[in-house]
């Protein structure tokens, strides 16, 4: 009889151990998971930003090119004309700057996400 309680207790034990490592395991695949969303909530906004500044250049590349056709057809008040283009010029530089910027941001959220995918115990699908 006292051997099958001992038995009994001991196997209370495991079974608790297991259900603590079993929670330990939840925790940190919830963990694993709120961190995903974060990765591509950043990554969208990311994303967007990239868009913004993408349309943003468009507009300027437009308006560069809108001054040099006025510089070809028009002589006069060229000066004006060159500082307009300058100015636009490192306007476009700037954005192209940020951009590079931002995929930079991107590419390290994707290398994150990649960990997390390899290294978490859900694998990639979450389940």
């Amino acid at each position: 009889m006292l051997f099958l309680q001992r038995r009994m207790l001991f196997l209370q034990r495991g079974m608790l151990f297991l259900q603590r490592g079993l929670l330990f395991l939840q925790r940190r695949m919830l963990f694993f998971q709120r961190w995903m969303l974060f990765l591509q909530r950043r990554m969208l906004f990311l994303q967007r930003g990239m868009l913004f500044l993408q349309r943003r250049l468009l507009f300027l590349q437009r308006r560069m090119l809108f001054l040099q056709r006025r510089m070809l057809f028009k002589r006069r008040g060229i000066l004006f004309q060159r500082r307009g283009l300058l100015f636009l010029q490192r306007r476009m530089l700037f954005f192209q700057r940020w951009m590079l910027f931002l995929q930079r941001g991107m590419l390290f959220l994707q290398r994150r996400l990649l960990c997390i995918c390899i290294y978490s115990p859900m694998g990639v699908t979450g389940k």
